[in-house]
């Protein structure tokens, strides 16, 4: 089979797995040069086209998942249509896309795979368990659109309709998108100054104590690890808020905010993981696990589970961008290169599940009897309080989590999508 990507032109940037552009302009400052990198506006509009050729190809699989999950809901017919032919066959859209296209660009995998395959992962699960909310399977038409689309849309209620996104909102959506891509160009033109205390992307595998309790608690680490963070979440931030406004153009509805405002509101992690924090995500999780697992198990036993099913599909994202699709990089043959190339770099397992749990005991704790001896917690302010819950949550073992996206090419490959200042010869 011929793939598609014979078509596009050899530098095209989904095809790219190193930064390949060269400075817009470069100048002298402190007896450096430097270098200003203007965003790569192809890229974006390959991973918008990408995007709404999944779309398509997801549409299609609602129609199956309407006539034999929705439709049979409470059957084992159900069960096993959601769980044996629907689920399996939206993890394996992408890695076709990847194959007929041959994308390459980490990052374009990583989307492509964390975002529709997920969202459409658990509403199918909520189909099969009965969670969907009523307008959303009123008919096949319904069903499709909302199956379809990853970001959750606002409903009126006394409408009865989704609620429509004027033009003036689409103004404002843009605006806080461009102020979105400034902050990032900012973030990456500071950490490109600081190489010795923030290590740069794609150094491959870390070392053998990299993962090791002891090392989790020492200051480098801790300071390492909340640097990854004021990256990485700003990264998902900019990335959510792009679809969310392409999604608002395309279909005309509104759709509920991504985030809410995470890390200077949090009170608790379970505030931070349950209402600020990826929203999208955590509506779908709510539908297709929580729920589900409340029906039958306390509400303990089901937070355990949404995080552990929270782990799990991120294991999984790991592996969209970074299986190889072919033995160009000698991934497949040479040992050598899977030892020592950043091209073959593969994550350590279950550092991303081990994470969550971590999070999960962190709101544990909030449900236990050691919450009684919190009382002064109220009186706390509210951005104290939740500088001290990013700082619990992501400072011991955000490396678990980060780690695979910044030692890899995936965050690599992402900056090609935005603009920075560097010095030159610098990663």
């Amino acid at each position: 089979m011929e793939r598609i990507s014979t078509y596009f032109l050899e530098d095209s940037p989904h095809m790219w797995t190193r930064d390949l552009r060269e400075p817009a302009l470069t100048f002298e400052l402190f007896g450096q040069e430097w270098g200003f990198y203007f965003m790569n506006v192809m890229a974006w509009c390959e991973l918008l086209a990408f995007t709404a050729v999944q779309s398509i190809t997801v549409a299609l699989l609602s129609v199956f998942v309407y006539k034999v999950v929705v439709q049979k809901q409470g059957t084992w017919f159900s069960m096993i249509s959601c769980f044996a032919i629907a689920i399996p066959l939206l993890y394996l859209i992408p890695f076709g896309m990847f194959f007929v296209f041959n994308i390459r660009n980490q990052f374009m995998r990583f989307c492509i795979g964390a975002i529709m395959p997920v969202t459409c992962l658990f509403k199918t699960s909520a189909a099969a368990f009965g969670f969907l909310p009523k307008y959303a399977t009123a008919s096949i038409k319904s069903f499709a659109f909302y199956y379809t689309v990853p970001f959750t849309m606002e409903w009126n209620k006394k409408l009865d309709k989704y609620t429509p996104n004027t033009f003036a909102e689409v103004l404002v959506q843009l605006q806080g998108f461009g102020k979105l891509l400034i902050v990032m160009a900012f973030m990456k033109s500071l950490y490109s100054l600081i190489p010795d205390i923030v290590p740069p992307f794609a150094t491959g595998k870390p070392d053998a104590d990299y993962y090791s309790i002891a090392s989790a608690f020492l200051p480098r680490t801790l300071l390492r690890n909340l640097l990854y963070i004021c990256f990485i979440c700003p990264s998902v931030t900019v990335m959510c808020y792009g679809f969310l406004v392409a999604q608002n153009i395309v279909t005309g509805v509104k759709a509920c905010p991504a985030m809410d405002n995470p890390f200077l509101t949090s009170r608790s992690f379970s505030k931070f993981w349950g209402g600020k924090w990826n929203l999208v995500i955590h509506n779908v999780l709510k539908m297709g696990v929580y729920l589900p697992v409340r029906k039958y198990f306390s509400k303990h036993i089901a937070m355990i589970a949404t995080f552990v099913a929270s782990g799990l599909f991120h294991e999984v994202l790991l592996w969209y961008f970074m299986l190889p699709i072919d033995d160009a990089q000698g991934c497949l043959s040479d040992e050598n290169a899977r030892n020592t190339s950043v091209d073959c770099y593969m994550p350590r397992p279950f550092t991303t599940t081990l994470f969550f749990i971590w999070q999960a005991a962190g709101i544990a704790v909030e449900y236990s009897p050691l919450v009684k001896y919190l009382t002064f917690w109220d009186k706390v302010p509210t951005l104290f309080a939740s500088m001290i819950i990013i700082f619990l949550g992501g400072a011991p073992l955000g490396h678990f989590f980060s780690e695979p996206y910044w030692n890899s090419l995936c965050l690599e490959n992402a900056m090609i999508m935005f603009s920075f200042v560097k010095p030159m010869g610098a990663a």
